[in-house]
């Protein structure tokens, strides 16, 4: 378990955000926690990483001076979002993974999650939860985004098919990113709880859909 700098919950490492200190003070988010160092935890919600930076949380994480690039919080959604495209192109090359509502449906009993763009409409998503009930549902990428992934123009749902470390990789990013993301249109499954109303900044949406 590790605690959050700024709100002080603890979670488990995976659904938190790693950042590490460079040589020069930099601070950047290391997304799969391999980068050596001392790391400083973050909840995936960007009141916390706000708050972290604001008030000094990562210089008394580093026990040394930090500093901040440009956008330094509006960039972390955009790295989730190529770590995701990557998982899942992952996936597709392994045939682990479907798109388009009735081969989803269709492969439904074999499939650890489903992906739903962020911009996808209303319609599909409230069909798609209905019919495949009980398979954990993740906010991803733009229609256009995950479209990239299998040569199509745009994708609004994606089926995955267990593969080992590889889908808990792409669980945990799915995860963050949804809860990340200013965009809560659709349900989020997993991620790392944060009251972040605790200090007067709104929290996410979060559920798993389960019937």
């Amino acid at each position: 378990m590790r605690s959050c700098v700024a709100c002080r919950q603890s979670a488990p490492p995976r659904g938190l955000l790693r950042f590490v200190r460079g040589l020069d003070g930099a601070v950047a988010l290391d997304v799969r926690g391999r980068l050596d160092g001392r790391g400083a935890y973050t909840c995936a919600q960007p009141g916390c990483l706000r708050r972290a930076r604001e008030k000094g949380a990562f210089g008394h994480a580093f026990a040394a001076p930090v500093v901040f690039d440009d956008g330094f919080v509006e960039r972390v959604p955009s790295v989730l979002r190529d770590e995701i495209v990557r998982g899942l192109a992952l996936h597709r090359r392994a045939g682990r993974a479907v798109y388009g509502r009735d081969r989803v449906l269709e492969a439904a009993p074999q499939l650890s999650l489903l992906v739903l763009a962020e911009d996808g409409a209303a319609n599909t998503r409230r069909d798609i939860l209905e019919k495949a009930a009980g398979l954990a549902v993740h906010q991803g990428p733009a229609k256009a985004t995950l479209g990239h992934v299998f040569g199509r123009e745009a994708v609004a749902v994606v089926g995955v098919m267990d593969l080992g470390g590889a889908t808990a990789r792409l669980r945990d990013d799915l995860s963050r990113y949804g809860h990340f993301s200013a965009s809560t249109g659709a349900p989020v499954a997993g991620g790392a709880p944060c009251d972040e109303n605790k200090e007067g900044v709104e929290a996410p949406k979060e559920s798993v859909v389960t019937q």
